[in-house]
């Protein structure tokens, strides 16, 4: 087990991390209230019982990157 983490290159992967998951959960959001944006998605998401799930699924990825985006921005202020 490595001892010294970088802490450098943690936290720009965790900034990657969120910011990906911030366009997955985007692309979601759109792909359900445009039906036209990817007819091949929401046709394989409405199809299958996710989409009950789906809105809650978008809202967990947004706010868990965004909550990761103010830690991080919090500590590089102190």
């Amino acid at each position: 087990m490595k001892k010294n983490i970088n802490f450098t290159a943690l936290t720009f992967w965790f900034i990657v991390n969120s910011v990906l998951t911030i366009c997955l959960g985007l692309f979601l959001a759109v792909t359900c209230l445009i039906p036209s944006f990817a007819p091949a998605v929401r046709t394989l998401l409405f199809n299958e019982n996710i989409a009950p799930l789906l809105p809650y699924i978008i809202f967990s990825l947004i706010v868990s990157s965004l909550v990761l985006i103010s830690f991080y921005v919090d500590s590089r202020w102190r």
